[in-house]
C-alpha cells in the first residue's frame, strides 16, 4: 500500500473516533434548564369604606349596593373590598358628598344626582314631573345622560361616576282618588321640591311642603288630603292607615339615585385588574337594575294591597295632559341649572323624542 493512502485512511479513523466521542458526551449531556418565569406579583388587600344617606331597610342597599361589592369581592378574589355603611354612620352629610370626593376625605362615596341638585342644579333634572312617562323612558335616559354627569364629576369633583341606578317611582297617596287631572282640583298635596309645587299649581291643587316626620299627622288631622312619595316609604311610614288610595300617577319616574363615585386618584392607584373588576361588576348591575327595581315595586304593591290600601290607575292620555302643564316648570328649572341644565335637557329631550316617534 503507497504511503499516502495509508496517511488518508488513518485520517479517517480518527476523525470518525474524534466525532464519535463528541457525540457519546453531547448524548449523555443534561438539557439545558429554561428559565425560571417571574414570581406573580401579590395584589395588596385594599378596604374602602362606603356612606350612603339611606336605611339600611332600603331595598337597593343589598339588590344593587351589595350585589356590585359582593361581585368585586369575587372578581378579585377577596383583594378589594368595599363595606357598606348605610344611613350616614360615617357621619357625613349627603350635601357634602361631593366634595368629600373631591378632598379625598373618602375614596368612595354614594352618588345620588337628585340630592346633589344644591350643588350642581342640572342633576335635579331626575326631579322634573312627568318628563319621563315610562320605565322604558327612564332607563334610556339614564344611560344617556350618565356620561354627561361622569365628565362633570371628572372635571369639578375629581371623581369617577362607576354606576347609578334607579329607585321607586313618586305617586300620590290620598283620601279620595285620583284618576284624571281634574281629580286634583282643590286638593292639598304634600310636596318636597319646586318642582312639584309649580305642578300642582298648575292642576289648580295646592302644594303643601313639610318633612316625611309630619305627613302621618297631617293625614290624620285632615291638613292635606294627599302626599307625594313613593310605595317604599308609604309601607314603612304605614300610610295606609291615613290613606285609601295609591294614585299610580308615575310623577316621577327617578332617572337614577343610588349610585358610586370614586376619588378619581384613588381609583387610578388601584391595580388594573381590581379597575376592571370595579367597571365590570357595575355594568353587570346597570343590565339588570330597572328589572330588579320592578319586582320590588310589585312585591311592595302587593304588601300595600294586603294592608287594604286601592290602587288607581292614571291613564297615559292623563299623564300626558300633565307633561303639557309641567313644560313650563321645565323651562324654568333649565334656566336655574345654567348652561349643563340645557345640555342634559337636550339630551334627554332627544332620547326622549326619538323613542316617542317609533
Amino acid at each position: 500500500m503507497k504511503p499516502r493512502r495509508l496517511i488518508r485512511i488513518i485520517r479517517g479513523i480518527i476523525f470518525i473516533v474524534i466525532l464519535g466521542a463528541l457525540l457519546s458526551v453531547a448524548a449523555c449531556a443534561k438539557p439545558a434548564l429554561a428559565p425560571e418565569a417571574p414570581a406573580k406579583e401579590e395584589l395588596p388587600k385594599i378596604e374602602w369604606k362606603f356612606s350612603s344617606e339611606f336605611s339600611a331597610a332600603t331595598f337597593f342597599h343589598d339588590a344593587y349596593y351589595g350585589r356590585m361589592f359582593d361581585r368585586v369581592r369575587e372578581l378579585t378574589d377577596g383583594g378589594m373590598d368595599i363595606t357598606l355603611y348605610p344611613a350616614g354612620e360615617l357621619g357625613f352629610a349627603a350635601a357634602d358628598y361631593l366634595r368629600l370626593i373631591k378632598d379625598r376625605t373618602v375614596e368612595a362615596i354614594e352618588f345620588n344626582p337628585m340630592k346633589l341638585a344644591g350643588v350642581e342644579p342640572a342633576f335635579g333634572i331626575g326631579n322634573l314631573p312627568f318628563f319621563v312617562l315610562s320605565w322604558e323612558e327612564a332607563e334610556a335616559v339614564r344611560n344617556a345622560l350618565l356620561p354627561l354627569w361622569q365628565k362633570v364629576c371628572a372635571a369639578d369633583w375629581n371623581g369617577k361616576v362607576v354606576y347609578a341606578g334607579p329607585i321607586s317611582a313618586q305617586h300620590i297617596f290620598s283620601k279620595t282618588p285620583i284618576r284624571t287631572v281634574d281629580d286634583l282640583k282643590g286638593m292639598k298635596i304634600r310636596i318636597y321640591t319646586w318642582e312639584h309645587a309649580e305642578m300642582l299649581k298648575a292642576a289648580e291643587a295646592s302644594a303643601v311642603s313639610m318633612t316625611m316626620a309630619e305627613v302621618y299627622g297631617a293625614g290624620q288631622r285632615g291638613i292635606i288630603d294627599g302626599a307625594l312619595t313613593s310605595v317604599t316609604t308609604a309601607l314603612s311610614d304605614h300610610y295606609w292607615e291615613i290613606f285609601d288610595y295609591c294614585d299610580q300617577m308615575h310623577i316621577v319616574y327617578p332617572i337614577m339615585t343610588p349610585g358610586v363615585i370614586i376619588n378619581m386618584d384613588a381609583f387610578n392607584e388601584l391595580p388594573k385588574e381590581y379597575q376592571d373588576a370595579i367597571i365590570l361588576a357595575s355594568e353587570e348591575l346597570m343590565e339588570v337594575d330597572f328589572d330588579i327595581l320592578q319586582e320590588v315595586a310589585t312585591e311592595e304593591e302587593a304588601r300595600l294591597k294586603d294592608y287594604g290600601m286601592q290602587f288607581v290607575e292614571f291613564p297615559r292620555v292623563e299623564a300626558e295632559k300633565m307633561a303639557e302643564l309641567s313644560q313650563a316648570t321645565w323651562g324654568v328649572w333649565a334656566a336655574k341649572a345654567g348652561s349643563l341644565g340645557y345640555e342634559a335637557m337636550s339630551v334627554a329631550t332627544a332620547v326622549l323624542e326619538g323613542m316617542r316617534a317609533k
